[in-house]
């Protein structure tokens, strides 16, 4: 006996024989006797479980129910039955009954859920998910279908007697995960790309350690990009830093991977459960304030599961079991201008068409102008370089440097014009070429309204209008 139609809130169940027309094509009374079967035993799951069945296809069936529950348990008791490859999928949300016939966007995903799959395959959109309990789902991440603006959360239905594996989905998705393509170009570590991606595949977890602003989540970024396509189940990306309480790690790991606490388990057990077995590549970023708790949920995973990769970025070690760390240093620029850290061709092309974007470039990139020769003296490739133009003449030198002071060439700046001195305060202080500057006094005032802040720690040396300002480091031993 059919039930009433259910209104409000709405689980809908889609679903189709996958092939049919080839089926039809091959053998035409087989499918018609196969069809008989089918409908007979999809009708008698839908009613069991109070199901409105309101429309129904060539090969298949739509039918609403008002508990998310029962249309699971439809779907399961139908598919052990079916002997042709049934394709089923489930969505639940508001709708409009209208004459006996349902519209709603939630249709439509219930249909698109369905188009994915494949064949022997319940398929459930996360509306369906969130709402149940007590059935084992496995997370297979935000897909984007067809005329769906967002990616929608799908999940597999597992139960006694229902198939474990299927192709890919079909999903306009190529590779799922929440890797976004990066923005910059790394610079300068294209050898430790290649060794630490050797070492993610070789251990479970992999740590990349060091200073705050050394490059640790970039370079964690590169890894993961490039290694993309050896994780079918994909690269996901947890950024940590915004999370402040050590006790919510594993919600925010759950709600990006779309992850619901089973009954009777933590969330870390549900998170480690539900990435048994899957092919994935975890990045961990920022746990330097969670140590405690991303280790405790890294090593739950890890335990169940020997296919899931974890990349993570901290100040220090994890101090997890099977834990590589791998300090990341700074670029090394001690060469100076010449060193591979700034003289990088892609970096001085960058700065190039950052600074000209109209001017070509010499051998290495560097901006040329009619003054500037191919070659010469270090006053000419400084000033070359800097973005402000220092002219730096190189007969210039201070004759009254104390004992053991460099001798410094003389600035020549131009004061801004018509600014107040707010205006000065925030730095504004123009270095131009060729063009007669302050006194010494000048300079110094101009320099002491925005160091002011740091008078306890500067020394003002010499005299005149050539003066010199040490600063005693604060971190030096005494």
């Amino acid at each position: 006996m059919t039930a009433a139609a259910p209104s409000g809130v709405v689980t809908f169940l889609f679903t189709d024989v996958e092939g049919s027309t080839r089926r039809w094509e091959a053998d035409a009374r087989a499918m018609r006797a196969a069809l008989v079967v089918h409908d007979k035993v999809l009708r008698t799951a839908i009613e069991a479980h109070d199901g409105f069945l309101f429309s129904h296809t060539v090969d298949g069936f739509v039918a609403a129910f008002a508990s998310p529950m029962s249309a699971v348990n439809a779907a399961i008791d139908a598919q052990r039955e079916l002997q042709l490859p049934v394709r089923m999928g489930l969505a639940t949300g508001e709708a409009e009954l209208r004459d006996g016939d349902y519209f709603g966007t939630v249709l439509n995903r219930a249909a698109r859920v369905m188009a994915a799959g494949h064949g022997g395959q319940i398929l459930l959109a996360e509306s369906t998910a969130v709402l149940l309990s007590g059935v084992d789902l496995l997370d297979l991440g935000p897909r984007r279908l067809r005329d769906v603006p967002m990616p929608i959360g799908v999940f597999q239905v597992r139960a006694a007697g229902l198939g474990t594996e299927f192709p890919p989905l079909r999903a306009l998705d190529t590779t799922p995960g929440n890797l976004r393509p990066a923005t910059t170009s790394l610079i300068g570590r294209e050898s430790e790309v290649t060794e630490i991606q050797a070492e993610v595949k070789a251990h479970g977890l992999v740590t990349l350690t060091g200073v705050g602003g050394v490059g640790k989540t970039r370079l964690a970024l590169e890894v993961a990009a490039r290694l993309a396509d050896e994780y079918p189940d994909g690269v996901w990306l947890f950024e940590l830093a915004a999370v402040t309480d050590p006790a919510s790690i594993p919600d925010a790991v759950a709600a990006v991977l779309g992850i619901t606490q089973q009954p009777g388990k933590t969330v870390s057990e549900s998170v480690a459960a539900a990435l048994e077995g899957r092919v994935r590549l975890l990045v961990f970023d920022n746990c330097k304030h969670v140590l405690d708790a991303a280790a405790d949920l890294i090593e739950a995973i890890l335990a169940r599961s020997a296919t899931v990769r974890i990349l993570a970025t901290s100040r220090e070690g994890l101090g997890a079991a099977d834990e590589q760390v791998w300090p990341v240093r700074s670029l090394d620029a001690t060469g100076g201008i010449d060193s591979a850290a700034v003289s990088h061709p892609q970096l001085l092309r960058l700065r190039q068409r950052h600074l000209h974007p109209s001017r070509p470039g010499d051998s290495r990139g560097l901006p040329r102008s009619p003054r500037t020769p191919r070659t010469g003296s270090h006053h000419h490739r400084f000033r070359t370089q800097s973005p402000h133009r220092v002219d730096i003449p190189p007969t210039q030198q201070s004759e009254r440097a104390p004992a053991g002071c460099p001798r410094r060439p003389d600035l020549r700046v131009a004061r801004p014009q018509g600014r107040d001195d707010d205006h000065r305060r925030d730095g504004d202080l123009r270095l131009r070429p060729n063009r007669p500057g302050p006194s010494g006094t000048e300079l110094r005032v101009e320099i002491g309204q925005d160091m002011s802040v740091l008078k306890p720690s500067i020394t003002w040396l010499g005299s005149g209008s050539r003066s010199w300002a040490a600063c005693r480091c604060p971190f030096r031993s005494r």
